[in-house]
């Protein structure tokens, strides 16, 4: 297992963030001491849910170093959200803030499935909706790096991070700033907003959801020359409209579409700016840590320009998800795309109902299932409308036991789900449509959402 030596790279890079550089080295000191109490428990398994990037990014960075396993987690989970990590994990050590009902017992040794010294367990949703955590360790983690040093052909890439750290495309920006000498800026997105910027380093990147792009690009301040200084202002997390890439194109943006995700480490296809800028629109070439085919539904490969399942077989790729027996060895994932002739990837869709609104991954079932235990929804169902702002909009179509406690029910949702997965329009009927067999119209659902949201637009 590889381990990260910080003293050797502080004496090769003594500086690391653009501000606040000695507070997380300190930081680092002070949990890499508290890890050592732990003189008993080889590997203590670590719950990290800083809200402080400073302290979130020094706790990973310590227990890494260590080889503890850590698992990253948003410190703005909902009630229903810890209570599915509950089931999953019992850790030595948290760093962070949980509730109080959630904390193990002072005596607690941990789940009954110890983890492996050196997890790195990074936070996906699954296909019912459920937390899960893909299995990485510094071996793919700094493989992803390195893939994208090379695409690039940025020596110590630096970046100005404004994602969150428990995210892999947040965290993925400090690990290549860490493995090869770079700086990263550190500022919280509504913080960037408002103004004024941090430093940047010369040569930084910068990754932006399009939600985020979109908002930069009708701040007060300066910012559309502010990105334009970037090497590449990357763009992924969900598709970006065609409004948004073409307003970017006329700026001179610098942007690089990308596709990742977190099974893969981030990054695994990337579309160069000077492409951007010529017209291309593409994930952009694979990334030469990983491996894309595209196959049918019985697994076979299909030829340039054929749309099927997007797998990937590389070296960042995880070891599978925390507490299942899955292997990542050979990842068939939800995406339908193609090659094209360039060998360049191209998105096309999903295979399950998953949304991607403002770059966070939402499941429709966990919705409904939350609207269902606040006793006063009949029937609902979640989807996806296309939005210019954030992608997809959340939009909720539901039948109440009392047409007046909508608003009730909205109170009780924001309790139970992180606020991303909050629908943007609620859609009240008498009744959902449904097929003669009893199930769920999706389509039919969907256009009548489209009529009532949008009288004026003709839905075909």
């Amino acid at each position: 297992m590889a381990t990260v030596d910080l003293n050797a790279w502080l004496s090769r890079h003594p500086r690391f963030l653009i501000e606040n550089d000695d507070r997380f080295w300190a930081e680092v000191k002070l949990k890499q001491a508290q890890l050592a109490q732990f003189g008993s428990v080889q590997s203590p398994t670590v719950l990290l849910a800083e809200a402080d990037p400073v302290r979130f990014l020094s706790g990973a960075v310590a227990a890494i170093a260590q080889s503890c396993p850590v698992f990253l987690c948003n410190p703005a989970w909902g009630d229903r959200e810890w209570a599915q990590m509950r089931q999953q994990i019992r850790p030595d050590l948290i760093w962070g803030i949980v509730p109080e009902t959630w904390r193990p017992s002072a005596n607690s040794r941990g789940s009954n499935t110890a983890p492996s010294p050196g997890l790195i367990a990074i936070p996906t949703g699954g296909s019912s909706g459920r937390i899960k955590f893909a299995s990485h360790t510094w071996e793919t983690l700094s493989a992803s790096a390195e893939g994208f040093r090379t695409h690039f052909q940025a020596d110590a890439p630096s970046a100005y991070c404004v994602l969150p750290l428990h995210h892999v495309s947040g965290l993925m920006q400090a690990v290549r700033a860490l493995c090869f000498g770079g700086f990263v800026a550190i500022q919280p997105f509504r913080e960037l907003l408002a103004g004024p910027p941090l430093g940047v380093a010369e040569g930084s990147f910068i990754s932006l959801v399009p939600t985020q792009l979109q908002r930069l690009l009708s701040a007060t301040w300066e910012a559309i020359a502010w990105l334009k200084q970037f090497r590449a202002v990357l763009v992924g997390g969900a598709p970006a409209g065609p409004h948004l890439l073409e307003r970017s194109r006329q700026l001179q943006l610098p942007l690089a579409l990308t596709y990742g995700m977190t099974e893969t480490a981030s990054h695994i296809a990337a579309l160069c700016p000077q492409k951007f800028l010529s017209g291309r629109v593409s994930s952009g070439s694979i990334l030469p840590h990983a491996q894309v085919t595209i196959c049918d539904d019985q697994g076979n490969s299909l030829a340039p320009e054929q749309p099927g399942r997007v797998c990937i077989q590389g070296r960042s790729l995880g070891l599978g998800y925390w507490g299942q027996d899955i292997n990542f060895q050979h990842f068939h994932t939800d995406d339908i795309g193609y090659l094209d002739r360039q060998s360049e990837l191209h998105i096309v869709g999903r295979a399950s109902r998953k949304i991607i609104s403002g770059g966070e991954s939402i499941f429709p079932e966990e919705i409904e299932a939350a609207l269902q235990e606040t006793g006063l929804v009949n029937d609902a169902y979640v989807v996806g409308l296309p939005d210019d702002d954030w992608g997809q909009a959340v939009t909720v179509m539901l039948s109440l036991a009392n047409p007046t406690h909508l608003e009730q029910v909205q109170q009780a949702l924001k309790k139970r789900l992180s606020s991303y997965k909050q629908p943007k329009h609620w859609i009240c009927v008498q009744q959902l449509p449904r097929n003669p067999q009893g199930k769920i119209d999706q389509s039919r659902i969907v256009t009548l959402a489209k009529k009532i949201l949008h009288p004026g637009l003709q839905v075909l």
